[in-house]
This record gives C-alpha cells, sequence and structure tokens, in this order.
C-alpha cells in the first residue's frame, strides 16, 4: 500500500520531467468537454494520470474528473470490469477513504489549475501544507 509521500514522490517526479501540460482541446462523444485528463492521447499524462500503470488506464477513466462522488460512482457509470480496474487502481494506492480522494484531488488541482512552469514552486506548497518531503 502506497503512502501519500510514496504518492507525492511519483506525482513530483513526473512533473518534473513533464514537457506539456496534460490537456486536451477537445474529445470524443465518449470523454466530452475540453480540459485537463488523465491522459491525452499523445504520451502525456496528469499528475493522477501518472500514478495508473499503462495496463490499468481505459479512456473511459477521462469521462470525468477525479473527485470522491466519481470514483463511488463508477459502477454506475462504466462497465464492470472498467469499474473494477479503477477502483484496483485505487485501493493499491491506500484504503478508499474521502479524505485520501480528496487529497488526490488536491494534488490534481495542482496540475488542473496551474501552468507547466508554475509546478515545482505548487508542489513545493502542497509539500509544506501536507508535511511531505519533497523528492531531490
Amino acid at each position: 500500500m502506497k503512502t501519500r509521500q510514496d504518492i507525492f514522490n511519483i506525482v513530483y517526479k513526473h512533473a518534473m520531467q513533464m514537457t506539456a501540460k496534460c490537456y486536451v482541446a477537445s474529445r470524443t462523444a465518449l470523454t466530452p468537454g475540453n480540459g485537463c485528463r488523465y491522459r491525452d492521447g499523445t504520451g502525456n499524462k496528469c499528475f493522477v494520470g501518472a500514478l495508473i500503470a499503462d495496463e490499468d488506464y481505459n479512456v473511459c477513466f477521462d469521462q470525468d474528473s477525479m473527485t470522491p462522488e466519481f470514483a463511488f460512482g463508477l459502477r454506475t457509470n462504466l462497465s464492470d470490469g472498467i469499474a473494477t480496474k479503477f477502483i484496483g487502481f485505487l485501493n493499491a494506492l491506500r484504503d478508499i477513504s474521502t479524505d485520501d480522494l480528496k487529497w488526490l484531488q488536491f494534488l490534481q488541482q495542482v496540475h488542473d489549475s496551474h501552468e507547466l512552469f508554475e509546478y515545482k514552486d505548487k508542489l513545493v506548497e502542497f509539500a509544506a501544507k501536507y508535511s511531505l518531503q519533497v523528492p531531490k
């Protein structure tokens, strides 16, 4: 089971290697709307997207944003197999609790609400707020 520090380390290292924000300007009927997605179809991953193994990812995950309501409502929105994969991914991170899902949502908001050049400073602020160590 990964700790918040483990998760933050993965996200921070991913963010420091990003060359473009994971953003999609147009979507398909399956994933309507504009904006940040877990994967953008060109190899880019958002912060939470970086936590999902390639073999576990499904485009259906991009139907909504990372919210507790979305995660707990997956079984009504997606096929059982896909929902089970996503719930399995969340279970692999930590026990699913509302606090943990909200924490992931706040971490994801750093990606969604800021530009690439701001990520380092914003992640340092995030680490301080949650008593995490910034990886070297």
